[in-house]
C-alpha cells in the first residue's frame, strides 16, 4: 500500500510454473514455481505493532508510525480506539477464518479491549 503502515499478511498467486513429472502421495502432479504475483491484504494492527517493537528507541520513527496508523483506517475516531483490521469486505474466504465472522466480530474489524 501507500499508507506507510507495514502490512501483516500477503497472498501469493503462482503465475508460471514447470511441471516436474513427479507426483505426490495422492497422485497429483508436482511443479516448481517460476514466478508469482504478491497480493497484500487489508491492514491489520499486527503489522505496525510488531514494527514499533523494532523501532521503540527511535522517538521520531515511533511518532511517524503513530501518525500513519491514525490516518490508516485502523482507528475508530468515535470510540478513540483501534480496529484489529481494516474493512475486509470483498476479500476471498481463502484469507482464513476471519472471513467467517461479521464485521466487528472476533478477527474481522473488531475492537479488542
Amino acid at each position: 500500500g501507500t499508507s506507510g503502515v507495514p502490512p501483516s499478511y500477503f497472498s501469493y498467486n503462482i503465475t508460471s510454473w514447470v511441471e516436474t513429472k513427479e507426483k505426490n502421495e495422492k497422485g497429483l502432479p508436482l511443479a516448481n514455481a517460476k514466478s508469482m504475483q504478491v497480493g497484500v491484504f487489508p491492514l491489520f494492527l499486527e503489522g505496525p505493532t510488531r514494527y514499533m517493537k523494532l523501532i521503540k528507541d527511535d522517538e521520531d520513527k515511533m511518532a511517524d508510525m503513530y501518525e500513519k496508523v491514525l490516518k490508516s483506517g485502523l482507528r475508530d475516531d468515535f470510540l478513540k480506539m483501534y480496529f484489529l483490521s481494516a474493512d475486509l469486505t470483498g476479500q476471498s474466504y481463502d484469507m482464513g477464518r476471519m472471513m467467517a465472522f461479521a464485521a466487528g466480530w472476533l478477527e474481522n474489524q473488531s475492537i479488542w479491549m
